[in-house]
């Protein structure tokens, strides 16, 4: 069997009856070799989780998890982030314990269940096309590189965004009652995992009203759907209202993203967003000749439905952003991938040259995307082994206090790596503020190597010093930090 014959086979529906000839036996392997590559797709992530190396958002996440529930509510109803994430995290930190893999499995977990999805009702109901080329980018892309080990929520809200619109399929296309219930829960998870997630799923709520026209019956469900969305998220609706207020009088970001920046978010390598806009072409021209109905075609509703809710959150995104102050990142629009994906998959194996394109599509975006991964992979290994040496030789007393001129290291990854230690944030250009204190004994945590000047303050304030180590430590939020850091003692005769 030649290639190009082995290719199509992405033309043919599968079949799972018993097999007739050489075709069909080939066919029959297909789902099995999906099966594997969605494996070591999953294998490839989850060897990355069994590292001690955190960045200060994901230190937020591990507190979070470390409070009891009540505690948890106040502090994220304080934040920007609803709490369903952060429940998640704490059933995984107490069932296996305070360990580095477990607060990277609350995003390893949703990614894997992404994949499920893809090798199982994806698969079955759109087939191999649009399985694998979800799989792929929800695996090889910048983005899922970052979100599918990072202790953060985009990718639990990646998987329920996505299962809330694979059951507006079916819906769309006269689903059952269960549908109905699992576009609900679905729905209002992903509203409670992430606020800009509330707002994609929202425009799915709006595809629920073009099943009016077409069926008069569907009135009930659709109200009874919508009512129970308003019911069970209005509870932390009176939370977000008050969040939003404080969010918008001192939210830290300055920078607002372009239409250009949200764009390019979802089509990583850059170029196939060429392939995406082809098949985009090619599939609603075909549609456009064969009726004059296409428009109001349940297919086209979906397809429609998905790409305006990742071009209605990017717009309602950068309204507010411009309107009242920057509110809007474009890691923000992570949930909708696998969503944008699910569509150029679907495009693509409807459309003529399916199997050149999507051929191209796959082992390009393989050639470009898995040296990246791998490069990343090894960064992970280096920050970790730096990491690790450092906790070796670092072994503050229990009346030592912690400095360091970083803000992540003292909002949140402080209390993770050296918990109940007192610490504060310094200024670079203030170092020796910290000696005129009493503290017995101080640890620094520098970005810069002290000066002579800073090494005689401290000396005068009779502290003798010891450079413990230079390295990288902990991970900042995509770069490496670098620190030095010094262990510095109260002499004896000069302590209070």
């Amino acid at each position: 069997m030649n290639l190009f014959a082995f290719l199509s086979f992405w033309e043919v529906p599968m079949s799972f009856s018993a097999p007739t000839s050489r075709a069909q036996r080939s066919r029959r392997i297909l789902p099995w070799l999906l099966y594997l590559y969605a494996l070591v797709l999953f294998a490839m992530h989850f060897v990355r989780i069994f590292d001690n190396s955190f960045w200060g958002d994901e230190g937020f996440s591990i507190g979070l998890a470390q409070m009891n529930v009540f505690e948890m509510l106040q502090v994220t109803a304080a934040d920007n982030h609803p709490p369903l994430y952060y429940l998640f995290t704490q059933l995984l930190y107490h069932l296996l314990g305070n360990h580095g893999y477990v607060y990277h499995l609350s995003a390893l977990i949703p990614y894997g269940l992404v994949l499920i999805l893809a090798c199982t009702v994806i698969f079955r109901q759109f087939g191999l096309i649009p399985a694998v080329v979800v799989s792929t980018f929800a695996s090889l892309t910048d983005t899922a590189i970052m979100f599918n080990v990072e202790a953060r929520m985009y990718s639990l809200g990646a998987f329920f965004v996505l299962a809330a619109y694979l059951a507006l399929h079916n819906i769309l296309h006269s689903g059952k009652t269960s549908d109905w219930v699992i576009f609900s829960v679905a729905s209002l998870c992903a509203a409670y995992t992430h606020y800009y997630a509330l707002i994609s799923v929202a425009f799915f709520y709006l595809a629920l009203l073009s099943l009016l026209p077409q069926d008069k019956s569907s009135f009930k469900k659709i109200l009874i759907t919508y009512c129970a969305a308003v019911v069970v998220y209005l509870p932390w609706l009176l939370v977000l209202l008050p969040t939003f207020k404080r969010a918008a009088a001192d939210w830290w970001s300055t920078f607002i993203p372009s239409p250009i920046n949200c764009i390019g978010f979802f089509f990583n390598p850059s170029w196939t967003v060429l392939i995406f806009g082809l098949a985009f072409l090619l599939y609603f021209t075909a549609q456009a000749k064969s009726s004059s109905k296409w428009l109001f075609a349940p297919d086209t509703i979906w397809l429609l439905i998905g790409l305006l809710s990742a071009a209605g959150t990017s717009a309602v995104g950068l309204i507010v952003s411009h309107a009242v102050r920057p509110l809007f990142l474009v890691r923000y629009l992570y949930p909708l991938t696998a969503v944008v994906y699910l569509v150029f998959g679907f495009l693509l194996s409807k459309v003529r040259w399916r199997t050149i394109l999507s051929s191209i599509l796959i082992l390009g975006t393989l050639v470009c995307s898995l040296p990246d991964f791998y490069q990343t992979y090894q960064r992970e290994k280096r920050i970790d082994l730096a990491t690790t040496q450092c906790l070796e030789v670092i072994t503050p007393s229990q009346d030592a206090v912690l400095y360091t001129t970083n803000y992540f290291l003292d909002w949140t990854l402080f209390d993770y790596y050296f918990p109940g230690h007192v610490h504060a944030q310094i200024e670079s250009s203030n170092t020796s503020q910290c000696f005129t204190f009493s503290d017995p004994e101080i640890w620094l945590f520098m970005e810069h190597a002290l000066s002579d000047a800073e090494l005689n303050a401290a000396s005068d304030n009779g502290y003798s010093h010891t450079n413990v180590c230079n390295s990288t430590f902990a991970e900042g939020p995509g770069e490496d930090s670098f620190y030095y850091i010094y262990k510095f003692q109260k002499s004896a005769n000069t302590a209070p």
